[in-house]
C-alpha cells in the first residue's frame, strides 16, 4: 500500500492486526441493527456475545470506509479523464502523420523529416499513456485494498463478494487492463510507424543522418525518464505489509514534499 520516501527501510511497514488498531476495527463487534433484536438477547442470554451499544458518532474507521470509497471513486473519474486526454492527442497526432504521408505537394525529403518528428511525438505520448495507465491502475487497487479491510465490520463483505452470473462467450474482463493493452498497442504502433519512416533513405552505405539519429535519442531518453523520475515514492512497496507514505506526525522542520 503506502511507503514512506526512505526506501528500503522497514520503520513504516504495518502488520494486519496494526492496521486494523490504527483504524479501530474491531472483529468481535455486533450490533442490534446487524443481526436483530430477537437474536442479539439470544445471544447475549447466552454468554456467547457481550451487549456493545452502537455510538451516535461515526468511529474512525466507518470514516475511513468512507473516505477510501470516495477516493477509489475520484481515482476511477481521473483515470479516464487521462484516457481521454491521451486518445485526443494521440489521435490528432496520427491524423497529422496520415496528412503528412498523403500529402502530393511535399518534397520526399520534407515528408520525411516531419513523418520521423510526429511518430517520435506518438511514440513519447503514447509511452507516457502505457504509464499513467499502470500508476492509474496501481492507486485504485491500493484503495479497492482499504475497502476490503474496512467494509466487514460496517456494510459485510459487500465490495469482496462477486455474485454468480450467466456464462457469456467472453470471461469476466478487467477494463482498465484491456485499456492498458491498448496504450502499448498504439506504443508499439508508433514505433513501428517510425520505422517505416526512416526506410525509405535507410542504407548502410549511406551517411548517418544527426538530426534523425539526436531526436531519436532524445525521444529515447524521455521514455526512461518516465520510468526512473516518474516512480511513485512507493514503488518498493512490501507485498505483505501495509506501509506509510511518510511518518504519522511531522516533525518542526519537516517538509511535507
Amino acid at each position: 500500500m503506502f511507503c514512506n520516501k526512505n526506501q528500503g527501510t522497514t520503520d513504516n511497514l504495518l502488520t494486519p492486526e496494526e492496521y486494523k488498531s490504527k483504524f479501530q476495527i474491531d472483529e468481535n463487534t455486533l450490533c442490534i441493527k446487524d443481526i436483530g433484536v430477537d437474536k442479539t438477547v439470544e445471544l447475549i442470554k447466552n454468554g456467547d456475545i457481550k451487549l456493545h451499544l452502537k455510538p451516535s458518532t461515526k468511529t474512525v474507521s466507518e470514516k475511513a470506509l468512507e473516505h477510501a470509497l470516495d477516493i477509489r471513486k475520484f481515482e476511477i473519474d481521473l483515470y479516464w479523464k487521462r484516457a481521454t486526454y491521451f486518445w485526443t492527442f494521440l489521435g490528432a497526432t496520427l491524423a497529422g502523420f496520415l496528412a503528412v504521408q498523403a500529402s502530393a505537394d511535399l518534397e520526399p525529403i520534407i515528408k520525411q523529416d516531419l513523418s520521423v518528428i510526429i511518430a517520435c511525438l506518438g511514440i513519447v505520448f503514447s509511452f507516457a499513456w502505457v504509464c499513467v495507465n499502470q500508476g492509474s491502475k496501481y492507486w485504485q487497487a491500493n484503495w479497492e485494498k482499504h475497502v476490503d479491510a474496512l467494509e466487514d465490520e460496517h456494510i459485510g463483505p459487500l465490495y469482496k463478494t462477486i455474485m454468480p452470473s450467466n456464462k457469456s462467450l467472453l470471461p469476466p474482463m478487467s477494463v482498465s487492463k484491456v485499456n492498458l493493452l491498448v496504450s502499448w498497442y498504439i506504443f508499439i504502433l508508433w514505433v513501428l510507424l517510425l520505422i517505416y519512416s526512416l526506410l525509405p533513405t535507410f542504407s548502410l552505405d549511406n551517411d548517418v543522418n544527426e538530426e534523425y539519429v539526436t531526436i531519436i535519442f532524445v525521444t529515447i531518453t524521455f521514455c526512461v525518464s518516465f520510468l526512473l523520475c516518474g516512480r511513485s515514492s512507493s514503488a518498493n512497496r512490501s507485498e505483505t505489509h501495509a506501509q506509510l507514505r511518510r511518518p504519522w506526525s511531522l516533525k518542526k522542520g519537516d517538509k511535507n514534499d
